[in-house]
């Protein structure tokens, strides 16, 4: 895509872009789990299981809060994510 864009002002562009290094992704966690708070996921290192995270997943979150306390309910997990300012702000589910 970006070689067709580029064209029109390179002669045969050949143009790469290589993702060196992810921002982390801060994660607050709130409600029947063992130690609420926010947590940091650094996106570059691995899960337990060797798995690059790129996107951490519910069940990293909730190991990383020490778990489930004996009232969760997982039938009610809600997630929460900011919206850009550009569609309107706010947060969505």
């Amino acid at each position: 895509l970006l070689n067709k864009k580029y064209a029109k002002y390179i002669k045969n562009p050949n143009i790469q872009v290589n993702i060196i290094d992810y921002k982390a992704a801060s994660i607050y966690i709130k409600g029947e789990v063992v130690s609420p708070g926010l947590y940091v996921f650094n996106l570059n290192d691995s899960d337990d299981e060797g798995k690059n995270l790129k996107v951490p997943v519910i069940t990293t979150v909730i190991k990383a809060s020490k778990g489930l306390n004996l009232y969760s309910d997982l039938r009610n997990i809600e997630i929460l994510r900011k919206n850009t300012l550009s569609n309107g702000g706010g947060y969505i589910k």
